[in-house]
C-alpha cells in the first residue's frame, strides 16, 4: 500500500481487474474504484485506438514503455509512464500487468514507444 508505483491488471479490454492504492491515486478514483473501469474513460478518442495496439503488442508477448496523457474525472489531465508486459497470472486468457507513473516530460505515446519483446 505504500509503493509509490501505480500497479494494475488489464484485460483485453483494457478494463482493470486490479489496482493498488496508488494506481488509484494517480487515477484520481477511490479506494475500489478504478477495478471494472476501461482505461478508454481516461483517454481521447485517438490514443485509444494507439493503446488497442499497444495491446496487440502484449498478444505478441512483447512489453513496451511509453507515455500516455489521461484525463481524469474533474476533467484535468495528467502526463504518466506506463509500463506494460503481458501476464497470464490472474486467468488464462491475456492480461497485461502494468506499471503506473506521474511522468516526467510531457512528451505523448505517439512520439515515443520503446518496445522490447519477452523471451
Amino acid at each position: 500500500e505504500n509503493m509509490g508505483e501505480g500497479v494494475g491488471f488489464l484485460n483485453s479490454e483494457e478494463i482493470f481487474v486490479f489496482a493498488n492504492p496508488s494506481a488509484e491515486n494517480i487515477f484520481e478514483v477511490g479506494k475500489g474504484e478504478l477495478v471494472g473501469l476501461s482505461l478508454n474513460n481516461f483517454l481521447l478518442k485517438e490514443d485509444i485506438e494507439l493503446i488497442k495496439n499497444e495491446t496487440h503488442l502484449r498478444s505478441q508477448g512483447r512489453s513496451s514503455t511509453y507515455e500516455l496523457e489521461i484525463f481524469l474525472q474533474d476533467g484535468s489531465k495528467k502526463d504518466i509512464l506506463v509500463t506494460a508486459t503481458p501476464s497470464f497470472l490472474i486467468t488464462n486468457s491475456l492480461e497485461l500487468l502494468a506499471f503506473f507513473e506521474i511522468s516526467p516530460t510531457a512528451s505523448r505515446l505517439k512520439k515515443k514507444s520503446t518496445v522490447k519483446t519477452n523471451n
